[in-house]
């Protein structure tokens, strides 16, 4: 019964969404309980496409490899949270903060960061095609070997960022910000590729 399951398990009728918005309203806690279960469960796939988590309190959380497409995560809370391998094809993260995350190959083609705090985290080998980062907070973020290709990065704050060996062919950078410690090397550029405004 409904009454015997434990707290920091999903419910018999409960979506993998239900379970993580039941969890995050406990803050810290909860979601310690959810990365507990997923612990405990590594070959649960977690399905999220399309769900509605917008200012989910989810610092910290465990959602590698989770199906995330379509997912709404408008400002979220996400520091410190644990997104590698997942797929964020198409879903929206603006307004979010997401510094220190760990995103290193993610799926997030046509993904909105606009606006979102990255700071510091690693996207590398993310899948960013034609993804909006629009004036996002990239500082001091690690994209080696990330695909920007077609990405909208128009006043993205890249101070301290490190594209290595990226894809930006078609990407436009335009007015985006730049430091003595952005460093753009070795990577795939093209006729496409926007740096109006850019003090390089």
């Amino acid at each position: 019964s409904q009454k015997e399951q434990p707290e920091g398990y999903p419910l018999p009728s409960e979506t993998h969404g239900d379970f993580l918005r039941r969890l995050w309203v406990k803050g810290e806690e909860g979601i310690k309980k959810w990365n507990k279960w997923r612990r405990e469960n590594p070959s649960t796939q977690v399905f999220l496409v399309g769900c509605d988590l917008n200012g989910g309190e989810l610092a910290g959380v465990n959602l590698t490899y989770a199906n995330l497409a379509g997912a709404q995560l408008w400002n979220a809370d996400l520091r410190n949270a644990d997104l590698m391998r997942a797929n964020l094809q198409g879903a929206g993260l603006m307004i979010s903060d997401l510094t220190s995350a760990r995103l290193g190959g993610i799926n997030s083609e046509r993904a909105s960061f606009e606006e979102s705090n990255l700071h510091a985290a690693n996207l590398g080998e993310a899948n960013l095609k034609k993804a909006k980062l629009v004036r996002t907070n990239l500082s001091d973020a690690n994209l080696f070997l990330t695909d920007l290709e077609d990405a909208k990065l128009l006043e993205a704050d890249l101070r301290g960022a490190r594209l290595v060996r990226a894809n930006l062919r078609g990407s436009d950078f335009s007015r985006a910000h730049v430091d003595g410690g952005t460093l753009i090397w070795d990577c795939e550029i093209d006729c496409n590729t926007k740096f109006e405004g850019v003090g390089l």
